[in-house]
């Protein structure tokens, strides 16, 4: 009998642990997501890439893929509902070269957006939002020269990419304990930027258009 009572005792601790409290104690979504509050997290995505590159010839080179992005996200409420975001993190996409050859570029990026947040219930809150960013970083590309002795050499010249991003999310927001939620929808991305090279004049022009299947978690106070 005592172990049953040992049993019950630990079921209704991971209960209070892991489950919402109850409604008398619990902050009501409005004052969550009220003027003032903050909140941080970090977020998870698998994401299906389309880009399309402009190569030396002058053609337009395109690709799919798949990635896995995380970032951690930091948001302020400048007043009811809405909330201001900052999301750093990083890039990482495949372009298309020639019929046979790929790179991968790798950035650093910056995003700061904007959502609107929904309640449904004391759980729950349905989450629009949008915003802007921008990225910088690199790759590399084949390039072919002639050495002094006539002899035609490859190598992979260093690139220098960077634009501007610019996104749309939904999300759905699901209350655990008083002040952590997890999140999980899609968000869209749309990148357009230009890709830099020594050996090339002027830029090539470098677009994405990424769909991302997300989870995460966060931290309001």
């Amino acid at each position: 009998m005592s172990g049953n009572k040992w049993a019950q005792g630990w079921i209704l601790v991971a209960m209070l642990v892991l489950l919402p409290s109850s409604a008398s104690a619990l902050e009501t979504m409005e004052q969550l997501t009220s003027k003032g509050r903050a909140n941080i997290g970090f977020n998870t995505s698998l994401s299906y890439t389309s880009a399309t590159n402009e190569t030396v010839e002058g053609d337009r080179a395109r690709n799919a893929t798949l990635f896995f992005l995380a970032s951690p996200k930091f948001g302020f409420f400048f007043t009811d509902r809405l909330e201001l975001t900052v999301q750093p993190g990083l890039l990482m996409r495949r372009l298309q070269r020639d019929a046979e050859t790929r790179s991968t570029e790798t950035s650093g990026l910056l995003d700061l957006g904007i959502n609107f947040h929904l309640p449904i219930n004391k759980y729950m809150a349905i989450v629009p939002g949008g915003g802007i960013g921008g990225y910088y970083g690199g790759s590399s590309r084949p390039t072919t020269f002639v050495d002094m002795d006539g002899n035609v050499q490859e190598v992979d010249a260093s690139t220098t990419a960077f634009g501007l991003d610019a996104f749309g999310n939904l999300n759905l927001n699901y209350r655990v304990t008083d002040h952590t939620m997890l999140l999980a929808g899609v968000t869209f991305h749309y990148l357009f930027g230009t890709e830099r090279s020594e050996d090339i004049d002027g830029g090539l022009r470098v677009s994405t258009l990424n769909t991302s299947i997300g989870a995460g978690i966060s931290y309001t106070f």
